[in-house]
Formats: C-alpha cells, structure tokens, sequence
C-alpha cells in the first residue's frame, strides 16, 4: 500500500459532474447507504419489506418514483417462513427479481465479500434491505457503527445500488442522534404516536435530499401518506441529487 496522498487540483475538481447519485426512490433513496431508524415495534420490518417490494417491481412507493431492479432482502432476525407470512399480511407476492436471504456473515467475517458476489452476480440490482444492521456488527457504539458502515457505502456506489438498514438505536429515548450519521447518505427516522397506534411521522434527512416529515398511517400493515400528494418522477429536480 502506498503512504502517497492522491490529490487533485481545483482544476480538475472543476470538471467533475455536479450531480449527486442517481436515485432509487425519486427523491428520498438515492445510491449509497441508508438508516431506517426508531425504537422497537414501529413497523420499521414492515415499511423496509414494503419499500424493497415497491422497488422489485417499478410501482411507486407512495407518490415517489421508483427505479425497477433486482431487491436483496437480508431477513436476518427471522425465517423465509415468516417472511413468507408477511408477503400474505401485505396482499403482494414477492415478484420475481425478489431475492430472500435469512442468514449472512459478519461485517469483520464475511459480510461486504458475500454482498460483493451477489452484486456481481446480480448487475440490475437497485436495492439490499439489512435486517437488521446489529445482525451483521459485533460491537456497538458510534466509532464502530461508522467503521462498519464505510466499506458498505463504498461497496453501494460501485455497483450503483442502495443499501437499507434497519437499526433499532440504543435506549429509550430515541432521537436522530443515535443513528450513524457521518458514514451514511440520509436516515429515516419512524416514530410511531403511540405503541400501538396506526398513525406515525417519517422524517427524512439525508445528503442528497431536502429534508421533511411524512405523515404515515398503517393500513392493514401497509404504510401509507394521505391523498393528493404530488407524483414525483424520477426525472423531477429534486431526484438528481446535489
């Protein structure tokens, strides 16, 4: 390994493209890594399934374009069967291009080689969900969380794909704070109104998009945002990245 440093002059950084990543879901998932976020029993499983099935499909994830292509779900905490269970709950059949994944190693045993083998065995892949993330870390704390994350992000935006993770933050009192902020490309933070309730608000913050709050309402165990919200192509300003 070299100790030299790479640089690059103003000039060249002048030419490089001003546009961020492509986007996965118009305006919210761009490439890279992403955090779903919030205490325990919110729907987090739920609303990530939903995303990744909306993905492997081209429909709109509510009122937000997406990318169709091949999802990776990483149903670590649970069985195919239960899995399976879910897709009935949800009324939608995983479509082919659905792949579903109950084990995998370790972020220090194994974990970016097996992920690397199924994006290069898989080159339409627009999306991995991570079910959750403790599953594939050893340690907890912040250091470690952006040290785990860091060769994922870098692994993401080689193969132009999004990657989800599911996180569950330590403690009771839950806030954007507790998630690994520096090392990813937005976090989704759900906070349900109350333990078992069926409404719950979405904030969503990120590099590459604008920051807002999105009123969710559980519909069987289905998320979903009111009536009347603007479509949002992938094509739209606001899914170009910045």
């Amino acid at each position: 390994m070299s100790n030299s440093l790479k640089t690059m002059d103003g000039s060249a950084l002048s030419r490089i493209p001003s546009e961020g990543p492509a986007f996965v879901v118009a305006s919210l998932l761009t490439e890279g890594v992403h955090v779903l976020v919030g205490a325990p029993r919110t729907g987090k499983s739920w609303l990530a399934l939903w995303i990744g099935l909306r993905v492997a499909k081209g429909a709109p994830l509510w009122n937000y374009e997406c990318r169709k292509g091949e999802v990776l779900y990483l149903c670590l905490e649970d069985l195919h069967q239960s899995i399976q269970l879910r897709l009935q709950t949800l009324g939608e059949p995983a479509p082919e291009g659905f792949y579903c994944c109950d084990y995998a190693g370790t972020i220090s045993d194994g974990f970016i080689e097996q992920i690397s083998g199924f994006l290069e065995g898989h080159p339409g892949t627009s999306l991995i969900v991570v079910d959750c993330l403790d599953c594939i870390r050893e340690r907890q704390g912040y250091p470690r969380r952006y040290r785990d994350l860091a060769p994922l992000r870098e692994l993401a935006l080689r193969h132009h794909t999004a990657v989800l993770c599911v996180d569950d933050p330590p403690g009771r009192n839950v806030s954007l704070s507790d998630a690994p902020c520096g090392c990813v490309d937005s976090i989704f933070f759900l906070k349900r109104e109350r333990r078992l309730g069926d409404h719950a608000r979405l904030r969503c913050e990120g590099k590459n998009i604008q920051a807002r709050d999105l009123d969710l309402k559980l519909e069987g165990m289905v998320w979903t945002v009111g009536e009347g919200r603007r479509h949002v192509p992938l094509t739209d300003g606001m899914s170009r990245g910045r």
